[in-house]
């Protein structure tokens, strides 16, 4: 079993407001995230998170891609050091992860999203 597809079975557990999966991601939000992330094009992208001010354009985001996690800023983590990230509490309106700041700015439950990380980080390891 691939990391991808470790990941991916990961995803189907997950249920957040903010929360766009495979095919529910818009091309608008998917053009907008990959623009505002620096993802390149032929990066699936498996899950989004729109934190984008109303949920709307994607133009603030968290990517779970087949590689690795994006978000604007922009930063990206491989598979590889996102299981050795540290993921931070969130303070405020900001999530470090792996030392890079993410804006959670109106996230509508910002510690799911930390666990749901770190969740995840724990698949990824055991998958490496």
């Amino acid at each position: 079993t691939t990391i991808s597809e470790t990941v991916r079975q990961e995803l189907e557990r997950w249920s957040h407001p903010d929360l766009l999966k495979g095919d529910k991601i818009s091309d608008k939000k998917d053009y907008n995230a990959r623009a505002q992330a620096k993802i390149p094009r032929n990066e699936k992208l498996l899950a989004l998170f729109d934190l984008s001010i109303l949920r709307k354009s994607a133009k603030k985001c968290l990517v779970i891609g087949e590689n690795g996690i994006y978000f604007t800023g922009p930063a990206q983590l491989s598979w590889n050091e996102f299981a050795k990230a540290q993921i931070g509490e969130p303070e405020g309106d900001r999530l470090t992860i792996g030392g890079r700041i993410l804006d959670v700015t109106g996230l509508s439950d910002q510690k799911a999203l930390t666990d749901m990380l770190r969740n995840l980080q724990q698949v990824v390891r055991r998958s490496i």
